[in-house]
Order: structure tokens, then C-alpha cells, then sequence
């Protein structure tokens, strides 16, 4: 896009559209680097829950009594706060 933009100033030996061209130009670099700003933007909600998500994992203490093979689900569902189960209804 830069290599147009200066031969097509050059070849017009116009200072004017040479000026135009060039403000064109860095509309366009200035719209893609704000796009971009949104994309990370739009990610800054996923790193926020993998954070938290990892201080909860880091935080949990395992029970001090193993839970029998055929109870082990019953008692590790029943650690997990209601609100996290992910819609699971018991």
C-alpha cells in the first residue's frame, strides 16, 4: 500500500495528492492499529477468568479423608460452589 501510495504521488509530481495519499495512508495504519486495540480488548475478559480460575485452583486444599470410589463424584460435586457447577442441577 506504501509503494502505491509514493509512486502515485511520484508519477503525478503533485505535492497535493502526494499530501492526500499520505493522509490515506495513516487513516489506515490508524484504523488498523485501533482494530486491533478491540480485538485485545475483547480478550482482556478471557484472561481475567483464566486468572481467577487459576487463584481457585492454587487456593483449593484437598479433604483429609479420601471418598470411597463409588462416592468420589458426590463429594467432589459437593465442593463446588452452586454457582460454578456450570448449570448442573443435582
Amino acid at each position: 500500500m506504501a509503494r502505491v501510495i509514493a509512486l502515485a504521488g511520484t508519477l503525478s509530481h503533485d505535492e497535493d495528492v502526494l499530501a492526500a495519499l499520505h493522509l490515506i495512508h495513516t487513516m489506515a495504519s490508524f484504523a488498523e492499529n485501533f482494530a486491533d486495540l478491540r480485538q485485545a480488548q475483547g480478550r482482556i475478559h478471557q484472561a481475567r477468568a483464566a486468572r481467577e480460575a487459576a487463584a481457585r485452583l492454587r487456593a483449593w486444599t484437598p479433604p483429609n479423608a479420601a471418598p470411597a470410589v463409588t462416592g468420589q463424584r458426590d463429594a467432589v460435586f459437593a465442593q463446588v460452589p452452586p454457582a460454578d457447577r456450570g448449570g448442573l442441577r443435582r
